[in-house]
């Protein structure tokens, strides 16, 4: 028979961000408080205890001193924090190219030549080629 005492439920939620030193501590007071009300509603609703973890870091891996509490409380290893990582930054870059293309209309000659010079000297708009392989292949 189970006791219901002993039932434990908690409704986490993470949001998981890149932003510049200048901005970090904001950056992650901001995200903290931005999902608190919906947190407390579900929480209430159901009963359920809730929790809301700002995962921020700078463009450099620079963190807060928060950063670590809230890592142990995940559970992440190294190699989960680096996937985050590359994942949030390959995420960012994709939306700036969006928004770039969307923004300022450039000929397609310059374009071209934008591409090859960066081709020829390994980097895409100073990224490493890897990362920028599938704008290029656009």
């Amino acid at each position: 028979m189970l006791d219901k005492k002993e039932l434990f439920y908690e409704i986490l939620i993470v949001e998981v961000g890149i932003t510049s030193f200048d901005n970090l501590r904001a950056v992650e007071t901001e995200k903290k408080h931005k999902y608190d009300l919906l947190a407390n509603h579900c929480g209430a609703m159901n009963g359920y205890k809730t929790r809301i973890i700002p995962y921020v870091m700078t463009w450099e891996g620079i963190t807060t001193t928060f950063y670590i509490k809230y890592r142990s409380e995940l559970n992440l290893d190294s190699r989960t924090q680096a996937y985050i990582q590359a994942r949030v930054l390959k995420m960012t870059l994709e939306s700036l190219s969006m928004e770039a293309r969307r923004g300022e209309v450039i000929a397609e000659n310059e374009q071209e030549v934008t591409v090859k010079e960066n081709l020829e000297s390994n980097t895409c708009e100073n990224h490493p080629i890897s990362i920028c392989d599938d704008i290029l292949k656009k």
